[in-house]
């Protein structure tokens, strides 16, 4: 299934109105907003999984599995996970090859989605792709 997943950049001047209308869509169709935040001048990219849209919260089991994504991507630096919000942070993302590091997350993050959050039809609005899409065939 497709997910609209926003890919913004400090080095993109675009990135702020595109983040308005990307806020805009989800919370009009209540979907999950997925960001990929690169931040260039502060050497880090962000992953963040945020609910508010939907009304949903996550359940204290899928806190503990977001937790469990965190620990299988040892270069992450951090990650905060609230009720209505997961963050994921990796920092010194400036060598080439590990710049694709973050797809490996992002993967998980849909992953987990399909398999968590199953739950409600907050997917079922979607009708074509927004900036980006990922594809995760779940097996």
């Amino acid at each position: 299934m497709p997910y609209p997943v926003l890919k913004i950049s400090d080095l993109d001047t675009t990135s702020p109105q595109r983040f308005k209308s990307y806020k805009r869509m989800c919370y009009e169709h209540s979907l999950p907003m997925i960001i990929v935040d690169f931040q260039t001048e502060h050497n880090y990219c962000e992953v963040t999984l945020d609910l508010s849209p939907t009304g949903l919260k996550f359940l204290p089991s899928e806190m503990k599995a977001l937790e469990r994504i965190s620990k299988r991507h040892g270069w992450l630096d951090r990650f905060d996970i609230t009720p209505t919000k997961a963050r994921f942070f990796y920092g010194n993302w400036s060598d080439p090859s590990e710049q694709e590091d973050y797809s490996f997350l992002l993967e998980d993050v849909l992953k987990w989605i399909d398999k968590h959050i199953p739950r409600s039809h907050i997917f079922a609005v979607l009708t074509a792709p927004v900036y980006a899409t990922v594809q995760v065939s779940v097996g």
